[in-house]
């Protein structure tokens, strides 16, 4: 029943129009996924690919995930200067009678610094195998301003060719709003974001406090809750994330990462 209820959560994406976009959620990192989409304007997240610019060292990442406790995601992340490329599998496996969900999705990204503003580029790759194969692709562009208070504004699917005549992958627009804390010992920020608009808007708030090597990220937004953390150090990191929608089963991840100059 639950696979059948992951299945009719996966099909009603496809029908409302946001498709594509599902197994890049699914195969986000820990970090990202515990901010449920709030992390538009941080300068050190992939959520904007205008953070490519920001980024300073090079790392090379896996992420783990069970989303809502059914399906598997697996994703394999290299990050550095200016440049990211991920793969990521999806594999919900046989969810009803004859009926599956299983697709394998890549993207790659690059970005520029220009003083404080950010501007970057995605191009996103999906081949679709259950319920129906196919293959699509779109592509996005990103903004961010890092200043007192950070700026970051996403437009999804600007171009962009569903896998099947069937499908759409509308264009979406999302931003986002970031506001930094330094105290003695420790960081912390808050972010709040609006995604998706107009085809399914999405909202939400997060704050992350770090204390290092330890980090510890809560959210809430139309999506549920999250709850996330992680241990850093500075060629090492390991990351875990909760979330707990309404209408469906708690989702767990976890992201190691290997970072160096």
């Amino acid at each position: 029943m639950k696979r059948l209820i992951f299945g009719l959560f996966l099909l009603g994406y496809v029908a409302g129009g946001a498709t594509l976009s599902v197994p890049f959620e699914l195969g986000k990192s820990a970090r990202a996924w515990s901010f449920l989409g709030a992390d538009l304007a941080l300068p050190d997240s992939l959520g904007n690919p205008g953070a490519l610019g920001f980024i300073p060292a090079w790392e090379i990442s896996s992420t783990y995930a069970s989303p809502f406790g059914i399906a598997e995601a697996w994703a394999l992340s290299f990050l550095g200067p200016n440049f990211f490329g991920e793969a990521t599998l999806v594999d919900a496996g046989e969810i009803g009678p004859a009926l599956g969900f299983r697709v394998l999705a890549g993207q790659a990204g690059f970005g520029i610094k220009l003083s404080n503003l950010g501007f970057g580029t995605c191009a996103r790759l999906l081949w679709s195998i259950q319920p129906k194969a196919g293959l699509g692709w779109a592509w996005d562009l990103g903004f961010l301003s890092d200043g007192a208070v950070r700026i970051g504004i996403l437009a999804e699917a600007v171009l962009s060719q569903p896998p099947s005549p069937q499908d759409r992958w509308p264009t979406t627009i999302s931003l986002g709003l970031s506001l930094p804390f330094e105290f003695a010992g420790f960081s912390a920020v808050v972010a709040a974001a609006v995604r998706d608009v107009p085809v399914l808007p999405t909202w939400a708030v997060a704050a992350e406090i770090r204390v290092s090597p330890f980090t510890l990220v809560f959210s809430f937004g139309s999506r549920g809750l999250g709850l996330g953390g992680g241990l850093n150090f500075s060629w090492f990191r390991l990351e875990w994330a909760f979330t707990l929608s309404p209408d469906l089963p708690l989702s767990f991840r976890v992201s190691f990462g290997l970072t160096w100059f």
